[in-house]
């Protein structure tokens, strides 16, 4: 009988195991193709809303292939409206603005599909089909603030949304000016790549990876002679994605987590120093969002988890779960 035992325990235990790793999988991708995800979130001019854009890979509520765009009130934590167009091919929201007013929220798709909708009544105002130029290459990012790697991607960056808000005539010159101050930087430093710019264009964070060593560094530079003003401790690792606050005193970088959470830091750039090291619940982050006066920030990712902390606190505001 104990023969018996020997013989059958391995094949017994292995079989087990690939029925949890089965199940497992099956867990995941059923989580992947059901439940949304929040590829870029933006503050309203005022800092009272939070949008939120992304939707699902698979058909959901009667929309084509799920894209959704949520708007939540920051103080009471509600959702103040859940908008939906009739979505078609890649139907998930990937970028997400506010009017300079704040009446009016834009969300665009990587095939080029743009939708406006009036944050009061939700009512879809027009969804229209943008040049692909528009939306060409980095879109799909969704970091629209990441430098093209050719002029024939300039549109993108010039044209795309700045924080919360979209760009105006004055910011679009600002940003021609930056993108050839930071092509010429990119071309003198061979492998290293730009992960944010600041909302004026004046500060640039890039990072890069040394073959030899593994070391990654990231670099805050200034524009437009690329001087670097800071580079911040190896510990600080790699980051995607990174965002400046609206008064330039902040650097927020997200580390890489993959299925689990990671923490979210905020690197203090008067002082040169880490500030923050927030205990994120969220995975997968794709997009993060400072407030119109730096006080709060919010990052949106995987599993449709978006939160929003207080910086000087340190402290959870909201965790939403968008639906």
């Amino acid at each position: 009988m104990t023969n018996l035992r020997r013989i059958w325990a391995k094949p017994i235990a292995a079989f087990i195991l690939a029925i949890l790793l089965f199940w497992t999988l099956w867990f995941l991708l059923w989580k992947l193709l059901t439940v949304p995800t929040v590829n870029s979130i933006a503050f309203s001019p005022d800092g009272k809303l939070l949008a939120g854009a992304g939707g699902w890979l698979t058909p959901h509520d009667g929309d084509e292939l799920g894209g959704a765009l949520w708007i939540w009130d920051v103080e009471s934590g509600t959702v103040k409206q859940r908008l939906t167009g009739r979505f078609n091919q890649l139907g998930i929201l990937r970028v997400v603005a506010f009017s300079s007013d704040g009446l009016k929220v834009v969300g665009w798709q990587s095939n080029g599909k743009e939708f406006t909708w009036d944050v009061r009544t939700g009512q879809l105002l027009h969804a229209r089909d943008v040049p692909t130029v528009v939306l060409s290459g980095q879109v799909a990012a969704p970091l629209f603030e990441r430098a093209p790697e050719s002029s024939t991607r300039a549109l993108p960056f010039i044209s795309s949304p700045i924080g919360n808000r979209l760009p105006t005539p004055v910011d679009r010159t600002q940003r021609k000016a930056a993108l050839s101050a930071v092509e010429r930087i990119l071309v003198r430093n061979t492998g290293e790549e730009l992960l944010s710019l600041s909302a004026d264009a004046t500060w640039a964070a890039t990072h890069k990876a040394e073959d030899k060593t593994q070391k990654t560094t990231i670099l805050v530079r200034q524009l437009p002679d690329g001087k670097v003003l800071q580079e911040l401790p190896e510990s600080i690792g790699q980051a995607h994605p990174v965002k400046f606050s609206p008064d330039n005193q902040l650097l927020a970088l997200q580390q890489h987590g993959g299925h689990s959470p990671s923490p979210l830091r905020l690197w203090d750039l008067r002082h040169r120093r880490l500030r923050q090291t927030l205990k994120s619940d969220v995975v997968f982050v794709t997009s993060l969002a400072f407030s119109p006066d730096s006080q709060r920030v919010a990052e949106g990712g995987g599993y449709g988890s978006v939160e929003i902390w207080d910086i000087d606190t340190g402290q959870l505001v909201h965790h939403w779960e968008a639906g």
